[in-house]
């Protein structure tokens, strides 16, 4: 019974001095949000959310963005990514989803942490279309014919440029513009030759095309 007490206790005497290891996994970056919409505020899912990066290799910064990984939003709008940390000046957040306007985001290394979760919740606004069918019934070439448009989306593909647009002479045309929908955007249209002038607005129906007919 002794010689057993001696070996257990010198068992435990060595065991004491082995170093434990701890493998400790990869330091990374973990980005998260909720996506929704703008009509119904209600969540999306199948947006497409792709997480860009520029590296910095040898003490150098990359112009350009990298891609680092991406996912899609689940049923309940939420989205989860992470990468292993690197040496990055900023990162790039890319949001995309049939019917709806894309989004980017642009935030600095030093706004983004290791110690817990970024989040970056996001809206995406659902486009609509606007068609303009204009025709001129009883044309001449001195015809004169203005559409001014003033609250439609601007500054992407397919949008309008909120401004006076001018027809001259015979015209049987149309034309289509994306805007944000959910929103009633405003226009007026003018016959000059006849000194006339309407003023209307259209509400915008998410994934819908809404014609407007103008004959004069």
């Amino acid at each position: 019974m002794k010689a057993l007490r001696f070996l257990i206790i010198t068992l435990l005497v060595i065991t004491s001095f082995v170093p434990v290891s701890c493998n400790k996994g990869p330091i990374q970056y973990t980005f998260e949000g909720i996506i929704t919409e703008s009509v119904s505020k209600s969540a999306l899912d199948g947006v497409e959310i792709r997480l860009y990066q520029k590296l910095v290799n040898n003490g150098v910064a990359s112009n350009s963005f990298e891609l680092a990984t991406s996912t899609t939003s689940d049923g309940g709008g939420n989205y989860l990514m992470a990468i292993d940390r690197e040496k990055v000046t900023s990162f790039r957040i890319e949001f995309e989803k049939t019917n709806y306007f894309p989004l980017e985001i642009e935030v600095s290394s030093a706004d983004i942490t290791t110690e817990d979760p970024n989040e970056f919740s996001q809206e995406l606004e659902a486009i609509s279309w606007v068609t303009f069918q204009l025709k001129n019934n009883f044309p001449s070439d001195d015809d004169h014919f203005k559409l001014i448009t003033q609250t439609f989306r601007e500054d992407c593909e397919g949008c309008a440029v909120n401004a006076v647009l001018d027809f001259y002479g015979p015209l049987d045309t149309s034309f289509t513009y994306a805007t944000t929908a959910g929103e009633y955007v405003k226009f007026i249209y003018v016959n000059v030759t006849a000194a006339s002038s309407t003023f209307d607005s259209i509400y915008t129906t998410p994934f819908e095309t809404i014609v407007y007919p103008i004959v004069y």
